[in-house]
């Protein structure tokens, strides 16, 4: 039960982190873009009109640097998705570690106290069940059988109050 909510949590950790990561690797891109489209520009304009040959290897060196630019931000969200994924697992752990603890501890509780309740209540059914197939009983059995029972009752309302 426990296992399957860490590896939703994880997932969702790590979802939210790579949904930072790529939207600020894209905003960076973008930014990065635009910023080497405006150097091209101003290297065209100051250098097409002296030397017309270099503006091929300008164009070649913009497209290898926007390429460059975009491996790099590939590899740097890989790396995030690695790192994100093992800390999301181990903030999952670490959240979820005190409710499993609690629900072990509950479960426990619950059948301790079923068998502590099942006890009494088997010996006062069995002690009526003997009384009710003997049909000649004297009424001083009778007693015994009650007075027993009430103190099984009194035992089980002492559980329940605690």
């Amino acid at each position: 039960m426990f296992k399957s909510a860490t590896v939703r949590l994880t997932a969702w950790y790590a979802l939210i982190i790579m949904f930072i990561s790529i939207l600020f690797s894209v905003s960076l891109y973008e930014v990065s873009l635009h910023e080497l489209d405006d150097r091209l520009h101003q290297q065209m304009v100051f250098l097409l009109p002296r030397v017309p040959k270099i503006r091929a290897e300008i164009i070649s060196q913009h497209n290898l640097g926007s390429h460059a630019l975009l491996v790099d931000l590939v590899y740097f969200n890989l790396i995030v998705l690695v790192a994100a994924t093992t800390a999301s697992y181990l903030l999952a752990r670490q959240t979820l570690e005190p409710i499993e603890e609690a629900h072990e501890m509950q479960t426990r509780f619950a059948a301790d106290a079923s068998h502590e309740l099942r006890t009494p209540l088997t010996a006062m059914k069995s002690e009526i069940e003997v009384a009710l197939r003997d049909g000649k009983l004297p009424l001083s059995e009778y007693q015994r059988l009650l007075t027993s029972n009430l103190e099984e009752v009194d035992r089980l309302v002492t559980l329940t109050n605690v």
